[in-house]
């Protein structure tokens, strides 16, 4: 009796047990050849197959393209998933910054705040509100017969004393500090001497409220006397100016 007939005589096994990774080897090296030259074979037939127009389409496909047809369905089976791929990540949901203040900080996150401290948020500009554009008097008034914010306050303080019936009218000028006063014709009848002292009180009056000029004129727009500009008082002309 051989030995293998003896080992196979006390073996358990019915057949000599071979590795299965050994046998895929054995037969893979073996067979790969034939599969290869096989599958070779019939993607030749498949081609000259679609090239003679014998594989089946469907019925809305036009015959002229009929050659056409699989192989754009297989480029378009192919690119599919790489399209897939090069989207994904772009589709994926930003990372939550609640999450990353949560996260513990690394000493490279400490040096960047270190180097690079945040900048606080600028505060937004309040938003721009267009004037109103002044009203423009209308033709045939003149500037000085326009009522003024102002000329109410003055003409109380002006007739707190005797002296109210002589006052006509006034006309302020804030931006240059001046007022124009219009004397009633009762004040052209008081003497130089009284009107200089009436002047002067006026001009006193208006200069505790802010007012550094006055002028005097008549109804017609004519000067009839000013605060000196060199000294104190004012400056009467005995015929208007």
């Amino acid at each position: 009796m051989s030995p293998d007939a003896e080992t196979r005589d006390h073996s358990l096994l019915p057949v000599e047990w071979t590795s299965p990774w050994q046998r895929l080897r054995r037969d893979l090296a073996r067979d790969l050849p034939a599969v290869l030259a096989a599958t070779t074979l019939r993607l030749r037939e498949l081609w000259r197959r679609n090239r003679d127009g014998d594989l089946s389409v469907p019925g809305f496909w036009p015959s002229p393209l009929v050659s056409l047809f699989w192989p754009l369905l297989l480029v378009l089976l192919l690119t599919l998933p790489v399209a897939l791929l090069l989207i994904w990540p772009r589709s994926l949901p930003a990372p939550d910054l609640a999450d990353q203040r949560d996260a513990p900080i690394t000493l490279e996150r400490q040096l960047e705040e270190v180097m690079d401290p945040p900048q606080p948020p600028l505060s937004p500009l309040p938003p721009v509100v267009p004037l109103a554009p002044e009203p423009q008097p209308e033709s045939g008034v003149q500037a000085a017969d326009l009522p003024s914010p102002g000329v109410d306050p003055l003409l109380d303080l002006i007739q707190q004393d005797s002296s109210s019936h002589w006052v006509n009218r006034l006309h302020p000028v804030p931006e240059q500090g001046l007022i124009e006063l219009f004397p009633s014709p009762d004040f052209n009848d008081l003497s130089l001497e009284a009107r200089q002292q009436q002047a002067d009180a006026w001009l006193a009056q208006l200069q505790e409220v802010g007012y550094e000029r006055l002028e005097l004129h008549d109804e017609e727009g004519r000067l009839l006397g000013r605060s000196a500009q060199v000294g104190s008082g004012m400056i009467l002309w005995i015929a208007p100016q």
